[in-house]
C-alpha cells in the first residue's frame, strides 16, 4: 500500500527495501506543512457539471495544484450513453455502482462494482453505461495542468457503440476485482498485487486486502489514493480520526504522515502517483 511498515496492533516492523524511501521523504519533510488527508463520498457533492445533452455528469473533489498532482472527482452516468474519445492524460475509473462495458480488442468487457478501468494517455476509449453507474476517477496529469489544446482533442460521448481503430498501439484496460491473486506482506494479513505499474505510466494501481486489526505507520513521498470495497479504514492523523466506508475515498497528499489500520477485513483499490515503478528506480 504505502512505504512504511504494516504491522498486527501493538506490533511494528519495517520492510529494508523502503529504508531509503522512508529516508527522502523524511529529509524532504522538515519544516514543510503537510496538506491535509480527505475523505470524499459521492453523496456529498452537490453540484455537477453535464456534458453536452447526454445524463452525463462529473464532479471534481481535488483538482488544485497546492493538493498535488491528481484530479479526483466522481462521476454519474444514465443507462445507455455511449461514449468514445482519447484522453490526454493517464486515469483510472473504479466502479462503485452500475456497469460499463468497454471494446477492447475486438471483444466486450464489462466493469462492474469494485473493478477498475485503466485509460493509457492517447488510447482509443470506447465504451457503453449498461445501467446507472456511479465511479470514482482518477487523472494524471491533473485537469489544471492541461492546455486548450488539450481539452480540444477530447472527444464527444455522442458516438456509435464501435470497435477502436485496429491500428492503435495501446488501449483501456479492464481489470475484475477477484480476478487475481494477491501477494501476501510477510506474517500479516495484508495482501495486495499491483495491475498497473509499468514504465512510462503516471499512475500505479493495486487490489488490496487487509485483515482486521492490521495497521501501520505511514509515510508518503508520493500522493496515494484509496477506494474502499468492502470493510472500514480507519485514519488518524495527528489532528483528526478519518474512517472510510465503502464506496468512499481518501486522498493521502504527498508528505502526509497518518496511522491507517483496517478496523473491519478491508478491501481497496490504491492509485499512486508517481507510480511505483518510479519510486524504487529512485530509492535504488
Amino acid at each position: 500500500m504505502t512505504i512504511g511498515c504494516w504491522s498486527a496492533v501493538g506490533h511494528r516492523t519495517t520492510p529494508a527495501s523502503g529504508d531509503r524511501a522512508v529516508s527522502l521523504v523524511q529529509e524532504v519533510s522538515v519544516n514543510v506543512v503537510r496538506p491535509r488527508i480527505r475523505k470524499f463520498r459521492i453523496a456529498d457533492v452537490n453540484s455537477w457539471a453535464q456534458l453536452g445533452d447526454d445524463e452525463l455528469y462529473l464532479q471534481n473533489v481535488v483538482n488544485d495544484a497546492r493538493e498535488g498532482q491528481l484530479t479526483i472527482g466522481f462521476g454519474r452516468v444514465g443507462t445507455g450513453v455511449s461514449f468514445e474519445s482519447r484522453f490526454p492524460y493517464d486515469e483510472v475509473v473504479v466502479v462503485i455502482r452500475g456497469a460499463v462495458t468497454y471494446q477492447i480488442d475486438g471483444a466486450a468487457r464489462t466493469a462492474r462494482a469494485g473493478d477498475v478501468a485503466y485509460y493509457p494517455a492517447d488510447a482509443p476509449v470506447v465504451g457503453r453505461f449498461d445501467e446507472h453507474t456511479e465511479a470514482v476517477y482518477i487523472i494524471c496529469p491533473p485537469h489544471w495542468q492541461l492546455t486548450d489544446s488539450d481539452w480540444e482533442s477530447i472527444g464527444s460521448s455522442q458516438v456509435p457503440f464501435a470497435e477502436p481503430p485496429a491500428t492503435s498501439q495501446e488501449q483501456a484496460r479492464v481489470f475484475g476485482v477477484g480476478q487475481y491473486t494477491l501477494d501476501q506482506m510477510g506474517d500479516l494479513e495484508y495482501y495486495s498485487t499491483a495491475v498497473v505499474d509499468e514504465p512510462g505510466r503516471e499512475l500505479s494501481v493495486k487490489f488490496e486486502r487487509v485483515g482486521q486489526g492490521v495497521s501501520g505507520e505511514h509515510f508518503f513521498p508520493y500522493e496515494e489514493v484509496h477506494v474502499v470495497l468492502k470493510g472500514i479504514l480507519t485514519i488518524r492523523t495527528e489532528n483528526e480520526t478519518i474512517s472510510v466506508e465503502p464506496g468512499e475515498v481518501v486522498h493521502l497528499p504527498m508528505r502526509a504522515r497518518a496511522v491507517v489500520q483496517a478496523d473491519a477485513d478491508v478491501e481497496m483499490v490504491s492509485v499512486t502517483h508517481p507510480p511505483h515503478w518510479h519510486i524504487r528506480a529512485v530509492a535504488t
